[in-house]
């Protein structure tokens, strides 16, 4: 990621207190009230990874890191995407330790499960930023907007006003046409094209 100091995928996951921090932090203060007598509290255990378990987690860390790359699938949420593998680490605890509460390792189907549910979470947060992303076409129509009633202090602009004294994208002619064009049909009357 850009302004990190590179480190390598392995120097990342042999950190084995970083590793432990991701599994064990969330249940510091979970009880489980159905499992345990009244008043007792969850005691905090680590879980080792096995090797496969370690190996597929670092081919998951690596899949989502270069998903993360420009114009590749996570390119939009990175702040989310970024978070995958650490987040998988405590989903697959969270599995581990419901499932037997005395586990000392993080059997691999426990990350294989966690690592679908991640994945699920990524495509849903991937969708509903997706969802509520604004076109560029109308993202620079708006600008084009703001920049006519903000910065031009005439009744009438022109063409070529707007490619020489208007925003960096409308300096040709045709995409400077297209936006007010569109400017037209959005806002109605506020701006209208008129022919020469």
């Amino acid at each position: 990621m850009a302004g990190q100091p590179h480190r390598s995928t392995r120097d990342v996951f042999d950190n084995r207190q970083h590793l432990e921090s991701c599994v064990t932090e969330p249940f510091v203060h979970l009880s489980l009230p159905n499992r345990r007598p009244a008043g007792e509290r969850f005691t905090k255990s680590t879980l080792a990874l096995t090797n496969a378990a370690r190996d597929l987690l670092i081919q998951y860390y690596n899949s989502v890191e270069e998903n993360q790359a420009e114009g590749r699938e996570f390119q939009k949420i990175r702040g989310f995407a970024s978070k995958a593998a650490e987040q998988t680490l405590r989903l697959a605890g969270i599995l581990q330790l419901f499932e037997d509460e005395s586990a000392q390792t993080l059997s691999l189907a426990h990350l294989t499960c966690a690592i679908e549910l991640m994945d699920w979470y990524l495509s849903e947060s991937k969708r509903l930023f997706e969802a509520t992303s604004v076109p560029e076409p109308l993202q620079k129509a708006e600008k084009l907007r703001r920049w006519l009633f903000e910065k031009w202090t005439e009744c009438f602009v022109d063409i070529r006003s707007i490619v020489r004294f208007g925003p960096n994208f409308t300096r040709n002619a045709s995409s400077a046409r297209e936006l007010v064009q569109m400017l037209e049909k959005i806002t109605g009357s506020f701006v209208r094209m008129v022919l020469n």
